[in-house]
């Protein structure tokens, strides 16, 4: 009996030790942003819990996947990849166009 309820506490602790690992990075991106580039000014970027992205340039909604390292981005015309990395405990994000090799960085305002 006690070596059955040692197991069960074992496979207990391994169960939620699993769980705390399988977080999405997706919930990191959810918020308000405010967009720094070369080529875009004042734009502040809104990623919602429910896979989309808003824009104050515009009446356009994205949808967005985390899928890994990768933030894909679905406009009407095409996906745009990008890898990111998060700094400054998560308030900032450093997005790479995989196709450019540049990208803005996104610092969190809300």
């Amino acid at each position: 009996m006690k070596k059955t309820i040692a197991l069960l506490v074992i496979f207990f602790l391994f169960f939620i030790g699993f769980l705390s690992g399988c977080t999405s990075e997706e919930g990191n991106f959810v918020g308000t942003w405010e967009v720094h580039s070369e080529t875009e000014s004042n734009q502040i970027w809104t990623f919602h819990s429910d896979g989309t992205v808003t824009s104050n340039a515009g009446d356009e909604v994205v949808n967005y996947v985390v899928d890994g390292n990768r933030l894909i981005l679905t406009h009407p015309w095409g996906n745009a990849y990008y890898t990111y990395t998060f700094s400054n405990n998560g308030n900032t994000v450093k997005l790479i166009n995989e196709e450019t090799d540049e990208g803005p960085t996104l610092y969190k305002i809300g």
